[in-house]
């Protein structure tokens, strides 16, 4: 048994919004009998940050934020590079996944993990007190 290591905040983070799903996105997933909210889920939990500046060499993860990527680029031709929603609180660990990426650590190890993991209880702190 595959060990589920996709980790998702304490607090129940969740949001809702409104889509347009294609025509194609709805017929493969009511084909699998997969709901769209589950579609979805499973590709937002396998973006990761540390696949967004080194490049794991498989697996769906890479998959994932390699369509992330591209989006990206394409919202950076049209509307132009745009500054991170409280920039002070990336710096330090974003300088910390670099170092694990030239150590050859993944995504997958605890470091990773970690250091996600105090970078979205500092984001979710600066946001709460208004502090960034």
């Amino acid at each position: 048994m595959i060990e589920n290591r996709i980790k998702t905040p304490l607090d129940g983070t969740h949001t809702s919004f409104k889509l347009n799903l294609p025509e194609d996105f709805i017929s493969v997933c009511q084909f699998m009998n997969i709901s769209f909210s589950q579609a979805l889920q499973t590709y937002v939990d396998h973006i990761k940050v540390y696949n967004q500046l080194f490049n794991e060499k498989n697996g769906i993860n890479v998959e994932a934020t390699a369509i992330f990527k591209k989006f990206q680029k394409s919202c950076i031709r049209k509307h132009g590079m745009k500054t991170a929603i409280y920039p002070k609180l990336h710096v330090a660990p974003i300088r910390e996944i670099i170092k694990l990426g030239m150590a050859k650590k993944g995504s997958d190890s605890t470091e990773y993990e970690n250091i996600i993991k105090r970078w979205y209880q500092s984001i979710k702190k600066g946001k709460d007190e208004n502090t960034y």
